[in-house]
């Protein structure tokens, strides 16, 4: 489990050297802050989620408002998941019929963010619900203990490593689909 966060956190870093990422245990008070440099131990959270809990991801630190998570909760058909692919560099499958996929976008701030994550959410048909700041992901590797999840192990299921990224023009291009 340790390379899969490993290799999730360096996919976030290959846009930003100076990434921090919160780890959130839902339960907990205060979020685990991890980087490159921490010596990561999976029993920090892995036992909190055996024991229930959630696990959420989220980039921290400077620009962390260019990480745009879009959540699909609606099974989305095919040519919404092909579309979305092709502007994000991950998504992870939460459970069954239900994704989430990261997108980097040229915001300038946390309103922009809001915006642009409202935007996609609508152009996707995601989740209304889940496009405020700093909007946590589930950890991959760790399993969905939300009711009626069956215990869903989180896994990655789409990878881009050309680095798309959103600029104002393909925003613009978007809306016009």
């Amino acid at each position: 489990i340790n390379k899969i966060i490993i290799y999730y956190m360096e996919l976030f870093q290959k846009y930003h050297n100076d990434q921090t990422f919160n780890i959130r245990l839902i339960g907990k008070s205060k979020p685990i802050s991890i980087n490159a440099e921490t010596q990561l131990n999976p029993k920090d959270y892995i036992s909190s989620n055996n024991s229930g809990k959630n696990v959420y991801f989220r980039p921290d630190g400077k620009n962390a408002y260019k990480f745009i998570l879009v959540d699909l909760d609606n099974n989305p058909n095919n040519k919404i998941l092909t579309d979305i692919k092709a502007i994000s560099f991950l998504g992870v499958e939460t459970s069954k019929g239900h994704f989430q996929f990261w997108i980097y976008a040229q915001t300038k701030n946390w309103n922009e963010y809001v915006i642009i994550s409202k935007y996609l959410a609508d152009k996707f048909k995601g989740d209304i619900g889940a496009t405020h700041k700093k909007q946590v992901g589930r950890m991959v590797g760790t399993r969905n203990m939300k009711a009626n999840r069956d215990k869903f192990l989180v896994k990655v299921i789409h990878t881009n490593n050309k680095l798309p990224s959103l600029n104002t023009k393909d925003i613009n291009k978007l809306s016009e689909d």
